[in-house]
């Protein structure tokens, strides 16, 4: 006990708590009482908690017996507690804690050496390593109950979170502890059973439902008959979309509707209110190039399951018909706010990110009773922290799983590309782009060219860079807009595509000297051999200007290069000062909408532009729902600002860049023609011009070139502008084109 003694005394040195038991649990709808799900007691000294001023946090720390050395942590940001009650002081035979977080806490373990004075990082873990924890952790880790041995101990409590700058309070409030046994083993058991059973677009609604905490697996089972009464009278489908409903119903139920109604009733009104809307077959997207994509989010402790939502489809994607969809899931690795994983230096983040992460990419996921294994992913959606899985099912008499999608993308056998997992795995990734299908080229319309090279052959001036004809750009063009409300409005056709073609990527820039319906594509392009795909996929269009953002490497280049702090600043001040004036005018906020690609999707800057045209607004005034929206677009542009430095730069324009396939342009030489999509008026860029590339990682990727200003009469650039594009020179023997 002495050499126990000694080791607590040597840890944590500030001020704790000590603990007799930690719960964790869940409230009851109406929050009257605490049901305790999962408990370990401790005897003197064994648990305590401690208040981390610096990282803001409330740290209980569990001493494991049979190791004294080692800890068990659940550590809860200051920022993620939602309330803190404890019984009425008169009760003080049982003084007791309550925990309601928004956010789960982080479990860590952790092993004090005091021989050698130092401390290993802190171990990032799923669950507790006491009892059954494991089994609870995805249900009851927003609610935990804390046993104190006195009052004399919450007093302290109290005292130590306010001198720690904790805003909460302990409120005086008798939450009673019981055991009801809500997520008991057999209750999720049947309710697992059920989900199994069902059809798959039902069984998904009801995981979700499940996984959502919305509401306790004992209610949901007593839905039984009557889901399965709206099965066989509307259908399948009618009935995922109803629980889906229901869901949402829930939502508001618990945030903002009477606490007086019972669950049953928030269900039979949910029936009457979905079912007033009419039978109507699940709404299929009319454009080829979207679907309805399941979601499923993983966080350190649960998987939050969504969807269907209508997303771009991919090459994947579109080999299939529409009722094998949503066999794929679309799965994100975050954190519990739903934010990417972010470094800390006081935790090993990274062995967690191989054992949470790494064991389902490659053990796969049962989700209802169906196993998905991991199939691919798409390098924007990877940087994301998102990939793709997949469920066999069948085509007939076939059945298709992972390993026989990657065999349809393409034929590998010949490549070296196997023998690098990376590059593999990037090559797969092409055929997950996100792209709008536009039209068949057949091979009499294919051409395979060679690149412009240095003098030297080393580098290609062309690299990832072909062309195509006017005719072939207006018919991909016409395609992919056919679905589109006021797609083309009078705009004119790109001169630039990204794409994705049989087994080849990149730009295909249009060369006017190009007769009928051509592509040539560059040697540089041709990834891998994919001859049964004729489909010109094209993954972006550049049909308007960016605007140009700096980001924290340039700018530590740019400094590096002699530009003067103040000049940053200076920029970064604007940008601050333009978010906050955004709020003054629908107009303001519209434009800043559109700059930062926010709420695109609902088209809610033209929506703004629309009410100041017809209806003569310019301000909402006190709309709370307005104001809060333009608050979290503030906060938006300010956390860009502070993470990543993305400060804009007036009358600087990101484009993509093409080559100057006809070599009119000397060496250092570019041309540069900025047309905005809702204006007529042409800038021809003049003079010395600053060129990064992306990403800049070295002073030698920031450069710059001479802008030949308006073309002359009769120049290949007269003839075609290349509007939205930036024209590199093919001359020289050094690699003005980035790479």
């Amino acid at each position: 006990m002495q050499k126990l003694n000694e080791i607590h005394d040597d840890d944590d040195n500030g001020p704790r708590i000590s603990i007799r038991a930690v719960q964790f649990g869940c409230l009851d709808y109406d929050e009257s009482t605490f049901s305790i799900e999962w408990e370990e007691r401790f005897n003197d000294r064994h648990a305590y908690a401690v208040f981390d001023g610096e990282r803001r946090e409330i740290c209980v720390k569990m001493r494991h017996a049979d190791a004294p050395a080692r800890l068990s942590l659940v550590a809860m940001r200051f920022s993620h507690i939602k309330s803190l009650s404890a019984p009425p002081s008169r009760r003080s035979q049982d003084p007791s804690l309550t925990i309601v977080l928004s956010v789960p806490p982080s479990f860590e373990s952790e092993i004090k050496n005091r021989f050698l004075g130092l401390d290993a990082k802190r171990t990032r873990l799923p669950h507790l390593p006491f009892g059954d924890h494991k089994r609870v952790v995805a249900f009851t880790s927003f609610a935990l109950r804390l046993e104190l041995p006195s009052q004399t101990a919450l007093r302290d409590f109290r005292n130590l979170a306010k001198d720690a700058g904790l805003w909460h309070h302990v409120d005086e409030y008798d939450c009673p502890a019981v055991r009801d046994g809500v997520y008991a083993q057999h209750v999720l058991d049947e309710v697992r059973s059920w989900m199994a059973r069902a059809p798959w677009c039902i069984a998904f609604q009801l995981a979700s439902l499940l996984c959502s905490l919305l509401i306790r697996p004992g209610d949901l089972l007593s839905f039984r008959p009557q889901v399965r009464k709206v099965q066989e009278r509307f259908g399948e489908q009618y009935c995922a979309r109803f629980l889906r409903h229901f869901q949402e119903r829930l939502v508001a139920w618990i945030c903002y509707e009477d606490d007086s109604e019972t669950v049953q009733e928030c269900f039979d009104r949910a029936a009457k209110d979905f079912e007033r809307r009419g039978i109507e077959e699940t709404v299929q997207p009319t454009n080829v190039s979207l679907f309805q994509s399941l979601h499923a989010i993983i966080t350190p402790t649960r998987i939050i399951l969504q969807g269907p939502y209508p997303e771009r489809s991919n090459r994947v994607i579109r080999m299939f018909d529409v009722q094998h969809h949503d066999s794929f899931l679309r799965v994100s690795f975050t954190e519990e706010t739903k934010l990417q994983y972010r470094f800390d230096r006081e935790v090993d983040t990274a062995s967690f990110v191989r054992s949470r992460v790494g064991s389902i990419l490659k053990n796969g996921l049962v989700i209802a009773g169906r196993e998905f294994e991991f199939l691919a992913y798409s390098q924007s959606a990877l940087k994301e922290h998102t990939v793709y899985f997949v469920k066999p099912f069948r085509v007939g008499d076939t059945e298709v799983n992972a390993a026989s999608v990657i065999a349809s993308i393409g034929n590998f056998e010949k490549s070296s590309d196997r023998l690098c997992p990376a590059r593999y795995a990037a090559r797969l990734s092409q055929a997950f782009t996100a792209t709008d299908a536009s039209i068949v080229v057949n091979p009499a319309e294919t051409h395979i060219i060679s690149d412009i090279s240095t003098p030297d052959g080393m580098y290609h001036f062309t690299d990832g860079v072909g062309t195509m004809s006017r005719e072939m750009a207006v018919d991909a063009y016409t395609e992919v807009n056919r679905y589109r409300k006021r797609a083309m409005n009078g705009r004119g056709i790109p001169a630039a595509f990204q794409i994705r073609f049989m087994g080849s990527k990149g730009m295909l820039s249009v060369d006017h000297t190009l007769q009928g319906r051509v592509v040539c594509l560059r040697d540089s392009m041709i990834k891998f051999d994919c001859p049964n795909n004729r489909n010109l996929e094209i993954a972006r269009v550049f049909d308007r200007p960016a605007k140009y953002y700096l980001n924290r490497p340039l700018i530590m280049l740019l400094e590096g290069l002699g530009v003067p702090y103040e000049t940053f600043l200076q920029h970064q001040d604007a940008a601050v000062q333009d978010a906050y004036s955004s709020t003054e005018s629908l107009t303001k906020a519209a434009r800043m909408l559109e700059a930062l690609g926010l709420g695109t999707s609902f088209r809610l800057p033209s929506l703004l532009l629309n009410l100041v045209k017809l209806c003569n607004i310019e301000n909402l005034g006190d709309n709370k729902f307005y104001s809060r929206m333009l608050e979290f677009a503030i906060h938006h542009v300010l956390r860009e600002l502070k993470n990543h430095a993305r400060i804009p730069i007036p009358g600087a324009y990101t484009l993509v860049g093409v080559a100057d396939v006809h070599g009119y342009l000397k060496e250092w030489e570019i041309f540069a023609c900025i047309k905005a999509h809702d204006s007529d008026e042409v800038i021809y860029l003049e003079g010395d011009i600053l060129i990064p590339r992306s990403p800049s990682i070295h002073p030698g990727d920031v450069q710059i070139a001479r802008a030949i200003g308006r073309p002359r009469p009769g120049s290949p650039f007269a003839k075609e502008p290349l509007a939205n594009t930036v024209v590199f020179s093919v001359r020289g023997t050094h690699i003005s084109l980035p790479l």
